[in-house]
């Protein structure tokens, strides 16, 4: 048992070297995201080791931040893990009041992303829709082209026939007349 906790303290000194590291880093650079991050893990750091108050400071500057950036998600890891210390405090009041804030912050981040999926699949439908309408009226004007397709086949069809039909009368016309002619003539040699 001695050598795990020995083995445990060595890593979470060497977390806490770790993450002052960052947050140095990071206040250096004025990234605000990172300065949350490492707060909260120090935080927690702190807790582990029962430094609670040293935790509390940690964490009141970690929650500053995100509400500062509007991130809601942090934000409630923060007040979690706040309750968890405020618990070990004796302050059960607070503890549940910050623990039922983590929770509806939780619960928002939720809604959200349910509400997300669901513009999401309400997109994905109505292209879906639009997508299938677009395929209909496609075919539908494939069917009107090869019905008018069809139809100037059949006018030209008929049309070609009245001409055959037509060049036939007049063919049967012109044989008729000539057959008289030549009855004519044949009738004149006889007489």
């Amino acid at each position: 048992k001695g050598e795990v906790a020995t083995r445990r303290r060595k890593n979470l000194v060497q977390a806490r070297s770790f993450f002052t590291q960052s947050l140095e880093v990071c206040e250096r650079e004025k990234r605000n995201r990172g300065i949350m991050e490492a707060l909260l893990k120090l935080g927690e750091l702190e807790r582990r080791e029962g430094n609670l108050k040293q935790a509390m400071v940690l964490l009141a500057r970690a929650e500053a931040l995100a509400q500062q950036l509007a991130d809601p998600r942090t934000h409630a890891e923060v007040l979690a893990e706040r309750s968890s210390v405020e618990t070990l405090l004796g302050d059960y009041q607070a503890a549940l009041a910050d623990f039922k804030r983590s929770q509806e912050l939780e619960d928002r981040l939720l809604d959200a992303a349910k509400a997300r999926q669901l513009t999401e699949l309400r997109l994905a439908h109505e292209t879906q829709s639009r997508d299938r309408e677009i395929e209909l009226l496609r075919r539908e004007r494939e069917v009107v082209l090869l019905e008018r397709a069809l139809l100037l086949a059949c006018v030209v069809a008929a049309v070609g026939l009245a001409v055959l039909l037509f060049g036939r009368y007049r063919l049967k016309v012109r044989t008729g007349e000539d057959r008289k002619r030549r009855l004519g003539a044949d009738a004149g040699h006889l007489d």
